[in-house]
This record gives C-alpha cells, structure tokens and sequence, in this order.
C-alpha cells in the first residue's frame, strides 16, 4: 500500500511534538537527579512543606521549560487553525486569530 502524503497539520504538529520531546527529556533528566537528592529527615519531619518547597524549586528551575512548551502549543494551534481555515484566517503580528463576532453573538443571552 503507498504511503499517503502528509497534510501541513501533520507536519506542523509532528514538529510541534519533536521540540516538546526534547524538552521532557531535559525535565526528566532533572527529575532523577532531584529525586537522589531528597532529604529523608526533612521529608519525614514536614512532608507537605517539604514536598511543596521541592516543587517550587522544581518549577522555578524548569519554568523556561514550561514556557517553552507553552509557547511551541500556543503556536502550533494557531498553525494548525490557520491551514485548516486556509487565507479565511486573519492573524495580527503576534499570531493571534483575529475574529469577527456576528452581531447575533454579541447579544446579552436571554
């Protein structure tokens, strides 16, 4: 059976996926080393506080990360939205869908 060729939201997403990829390796690299390093002692004395403390320093040290990966989806659907919808799909300069309400929308519900 031949391959079918990709559409451009195949293409679009399958590089949105390989960038997210790379950084959950990078965030689960870091993960295992965290977890070496948990304190026991300070686990057992206060382990909600602790467990929270670690989280933070967690996300605070992988926030970049998680802006990132943010980013790449925020950017994708509107890739994927914009070829689906073809050159009816008006963007602003930041790539953001701009839209226009039909005036039926716009009306208070009853």
């Amino acid at each position: 059976m031949p391959e079918q060729k990709k559409t451009n939201e195949q293409e679009i997403l399958e590089q949105a996926i390989l960038e997210q990829e790379k950084l959950e390796e990078k965030v689960e690299e870091s993960a295992d080393k965290i977890l070496k390093m948990i304190n026991l002692d300070d686990l057992l004395k206060d382990p909600s506080g602790y467990i929270a403390n670690l989280a933070k320093q967690y996300y605070l040290h992988h926030k970049p990360e998680v802006m990132k990966a943010i980013e790449i989806g925020d950017k994708t659907a509107k890739k994927i939205i914009k070829e689906i919808n073809g050159k009816k799909t008006k963007m602003d300069e930041e790539g953001n869908i701009l839209t226009k309400q039909k005036s039926e929308d716009r009306k208070p519900p009853k």
